[in-house]
């Protein structure tokens, strides 16, 4: 073949991811991403603000809707004939589930599972002082008025954590991940929880109450959004 058949021939040759060195990284890229996606799992369930064992970059958290309280602002406090008083009030959040395209590598996909919901508890000295101390044992003797804590039963559960010892799901929307409204622990897209704060009638003070989402698939937990606090007033 002679230099000029050989021009041609070049001319002719279809071309390959190695004529373009951009091309190339982007194939690598993309393979790594593909790869990735493969091999992740959900990250083992965080402990009040500690952090996972590693962080998954291929999934986040996507909020479609809330956290929200039912009803917001004043909570009404309804006086009982067995001598107690209650402040009941729901909460609410549900989660998007997303995918990106191939070549957008460096963005990740929305996993509702990435998502958790918090709650959180705040009372006044008007209430520590009424009450003799926290609202129950399970805060410690330590825990102080003023300072917002993550809410707990005396038992240490705890509401919108999906597995783990402060875990422990109600039925019927009272703490309880579903998808397509059946339970979804795990996985579930939509979060519903319950709360009825109770006290004796001649209890006096205030508490008041925040709802956070977490994003549990990174290195650390990020606080995606946070609902408006609610008052209940003793």
């Amino acid at each position: 073949m002679t230099a000029g058949s050989e021009q041609v021939a070049a001319l002719r040759r279809p071309a390959t991811v190695a004529d373009d060195p951009l091309a190339g990284l982007l194939v690598r890229a993309v393979a790594e991403r593909g790869a990735a996606r493969d091999d992740a799992t959900r990250n083992p369930e965080p402990d009040a603000g500690e952090h996972d064992e590693a962080e998954d970059e291929t999934r986040n958290c996507s909020i479609s809707t809330g956290p929200t309280y039912n009803p917001t602002g004043i909570v009404p406090v309804i006086v009982g004939g067995d001598g107690k008083k209650r402040a009941p009030f729901t909460f609410s959040a549900t989660f998007a589930t997303t995918s990106s395209p191939w070549w957008k590598f460096w963005e990740s996909a929305s996993s509702p599972d990435c998502c958790e919901v918090r709650q959180y508890i705040k009372w006044d000295k008007a209430y520590e002082t009424s009450k003799g101390g926290p609202p129950h044992g399970g805060f410690g003797a330590s825990a102080t008025p003023g300072t917002w804590y993550e809410d707990r039963d005396s038992a240490n559960k705890r509401y919108g954590h999906r597995s783990g010892s402060h875990s422990d799901p109600i039925a019927g929307g009272g703490d309880e991940y579903t998808t397509a409204g059946v339970r979804d622990q795990l996985h579930g897209d939509t979060y519903n929880g319950r709360d009825t704060p109770t006290s004796p009638v001649a209890r006096a003070g205030q508490y008041q109450f925040k709802l956070k989402v977490l994003d549990t698939c990174g290195l650390v937990n990020t606080v995606k959004a946070t609902s408006p606090v609610i008052t209940v007033n003793w």
